[in-house]
This record gives structure tokens, sequence and C-alpha cells, in this order.
């Protein structure tokens, strides 16, 4: 068992870091400890739109280059990401999984084209707007909302 002093001492670390989980286990019992913003510093969600099987939270932002930057819309923990970059990719294609209170979402591509970048990995834990992946489309039109 974890003694009080140790899980005082694991939040008052948690609130002065820029980690927004920590989790321990010892002897079979596990203790997690999760950051949340304020709710004043929450931003305005964003409806989510149902695209197929799979749940689009992703929203795209156009670039005067072609390309789309795909941005969170959930605070979770990337748990696999499933495109290389470089790697061609077609809409609604799943590009990575995120567990978010508990439940697990899978984001898709919203358009054709090629990963360009990937800006996070595997076991970080993602910030509402966080840049995830940058696409670079094949043509002039935006991704279809």
């Amino acid at each position: 068992m974890i003694a009080h002093k140790e899980i005082v001492r694991l939040v008052r670390l948690l609130e002065n870091s820029q980690l927004g989980l920590i989790e321990l286990g010892h002897n079979g019992r596990k203790i997690r400890l999760t950051k949340y913003p304020k709710k004043d510093q929450w931003p305005a969600p964003n409806p989510l739109k149902k695209t197929g099987a799979a749940t689009d939270l992703t929203e795209s932002k156009r670039q005067a280059n072609k390309n789309f930057i795909l941005r969170s819309t959930l605070i979770g923990l990337v748990y696999s990401v499933s495109v290389a970059t470089g790697e061609f990719i077609k809409k609604g294609q799943i590009l990575c999984l995120v567990k978010s209170l508990g439940l697990d979402y899978e984001i898709v591509s919203p358009t054709d084209g090629r990963v360009k970048t990937i800006f996070i990995s595997e076991t970080e834990i993602i910030d509402y707007d966080k840049p995830l992946f940058e696409i670079e489309t094949e043509d002039n039109s935006p991704a279809e909302k």
C-alpha cells in the first residue's frame, strides 16, 4: 500500500510539473493521478463528426502549401501510431489511436495524401489543439467537413 505522505508528494509533483499523468503500480495495486486544466481554461468543444465506422476527432487547418495540419480535439494518451512519415494515405484511414476518459478514439485522415510530418509518438499525452500530423494533399481541395 502506498503511504498517504507519498501520495501527497506525488500530487504536488504533478501540480508543479508539465506532466499530465502519473501512474504507479506496487504489489498488484495501482494509483493513477491525472491533471486536467481548470474549467475556465478549457477551449470551447468542437462537434464530433462521424465518417463511416470511425469517429473523426481531428480538425484540419489549411496551409498555403497544400498541407493540412491535423489537430487534436481531445486530451488523451496516444497508444498507437498507424502510419509512417512519407506513407501515402486515403481519406478515412486510421492514423492513430488515442485513449481519453477511458474510451478509445480513432483519429482518421480527412483527405487523401502523404504523411509529411508526424508530431506525436506512442505513449505521449496530447492536449487539445495539439498538432498531430501534417498531410500533403494532391490537390487544392480542403478536407471535407
